[in-house]
């Protein structure tokens, strides 16, 4: 209450006091519920098993529904192996970008 008092008294409009007040207090949790949100999308499994089953023409498929489809259903457990270990990097590189990105811009009092 106290940061968005002092910005009015600066002139700060509402959309300078979101991004100068608002945003700098909230980063973190917007990086870790991105990073969380994206992890859980690539490994979504049971629920497009359960409904589509792939889609109509293979529409909502993820890889991780590949890699079940390749190695439960085709019996191609080198493919299903390397689509896991690609899976595996994606979200590796992607928790590294999040953890550089919060050492940049979340700073912690």
């Amino acid at each position: 209450k106290d940061y968005y008092e002092a910005a009015e008294l600066d002139g700060a409009n509402v959309w300078q006091r979101f991004l100068h007040v608002t945003l700098p207090e909230i980063k973190d949790v917007v990086l870790l519920s991105t990073l969380m949100s994206t992890i859980w999308t690539l490994n979504e499994f049971e629920t497009i098993w359960l409904l589509t089953g792939g889609g109509p023409a293979n529409q909502t498929k993820t890889l991780i529904y590949y890699i079940y489809e390749n190695a439960i259903i085709n019996g191609r457990f080198e493919t299903a192996c390397v689509q896991a270990l690609f899976l595996f990097v994606m979200i590796f590189l992607l928790t590294r970008i999040q953890f550089m990105l919060e050492k940049k811009v979340v700073h912690y009092q």
